[in-house]
């Protein structure tokens, strides 16, 4: 009997260390879904948390990308505007150059007339209307008054001679 009742202690310590242990495990699974239900409320937060952080960065991101663009529309018309006022410029360089060149083909035609005129042996012909007054021809330059043909009747034709100056007539 002893034995038996020392098999019966035993087996009664044994369901008391089975529903000791029993408890614990409730009490460990109790805390566990606990702080799973804390973990999950705090990823629940933390979630919410980082959506909101996207949301705002998003919209961060927006408002650049909208400077963005608007920056690159003033740089568009920025770059239209310097590429008209080059294209201006270069029609204004090209017009001026052009009467350069014809202005300079003029005064070598004009230079090469005088110039082959002086080396030719004829006298040179001055054309000076007749409107203005003789008086301000240089004094001593010698001149000779011609009277008017009947082909130019508002010129006076004045040549160069050797002759001492003399006053011009009326024709």
């Amino acid at each position: 009997m002893a034995k038996n009742n020392y098999l019966h202690m035993k087996l009664r310590e044994s369901r008391e260390e089975i529903a000791r242990l029993k408890e614990e495990l409730e009490a460990s699974e109790l805390a566990s879904l606990e702080r799973e239900r804390e973990t999950a409320g705090k990823a629940a937060e933390q979630i919410e948390r980082e959506q909101e952080a996207a949301r705002t960065e998003r919209a961060r991101v927006l408002e650049q990308l909208e400077v963005a663009e608007a920056d690159r529309e003033q740089v568009a018309n920025q770059l239209r505007e310097a590429e008209e006022r080059q294209q201006q410029e270069r029609e204004r360089h090209q017009t001026r150059t052009r009467l350069l060149v014809a202005g300079s083909l003029v005064l070598a035609g004009l230079v090469v007339a005088l110039v082959s005129g002086a080396f030719s042996g004829d006298p040179e012909v001055v054309v000076v209307p007749t409107t203005v007054p003789a008086t301000t021809l240089a004094t001593n330059m010698p001149t000779t008054t011609v009277a008017p043909s009947s082909t130019i009747s508002t010129m006076t034709t004045i040549a160069p001679s050797t002759s001492e100056p003399t006053e011009p007539t009326e024709p």
